[in-house]
């Protein structure tokens, strides 16, 4: 995707956002049917399970329509991913205090789709999963979800410098981890 389609697409889902604060749950559909696959795969990366990542999307869009009102006009897709961002939080939080797993495990939930996954995805996210987790998200953010550095720093609650430092430490230990 080009700059130019990377802008339209952020206009139009900023646009939907605008819809779905003035109440129109059609533009609420809309924005999640642009939206759905990248939050789904950016909850998977941070370590969700199939089921759970479900759930926490579900969760992540109800919270943003009973949320709707504080949107402030620009950025719907970092507004959502930082809505994810909390809804992953909160239920990782939970499952901690419910077991003694420190972290869900990232597996396929089908053998359809482990046979589907190609031998270099599952070295990626082996290694992924070897990140420390705030590098982690850095790299998912940035490499999967698309989100701009300053769009990740406002999510991270850091700074741009330090969101480059996590993604550049991120690749090189993916790379290093996948060409071994």
């Amino acid at each position: 995707m080009d700059d130019s389609s990377n802008e339209a697409a952020a206009q139009l889902e900023d646009s939907l956002m605008r819809g779905a604060v003035a109440g129109d749950a059609r533009a609420m559909d809309q924005l999640y049917s642009l939206t759905a696959s990248a939050l789904f795969s950016y909850l998977r990366r941070l370590g969700s399970q199939r089921a759970d990542a479900d759930d926490i999307l579900q969760t992540t869009f109800l919270n943003a329509w009973r949320s709707r009102t504080r949107y402030r006009g620009a950025g719907a897709r970092a507004w959502l991913f930082s809505i994810a961002r909390n809804a992953f939080l909160t239920h990782a939080g939970k499952r901690a205090r419910q077991s003694s797993e420190s972290a869900p495990a990232l597996a396929l939930a089908t053998p359809s789709e482990d046979m589907a996954a190609t031998e270099l995805s599952r070295r990626i996210d082996s290694a992924l999963r070897g990140l420390p987790d705030d590098t982690r998200e850095a790299v998912v953010l940035s490499r999967v979800s698309g989100l701009s550095i300053e769009e990740i720093a406002v999510l991270l609650r850091t700074s741009e410098g330090n969101v480059r430092v996590r993604i550049h430490r991120g690749l090189k230990r993916l790379q290093e981890e996948v060409e071994s």
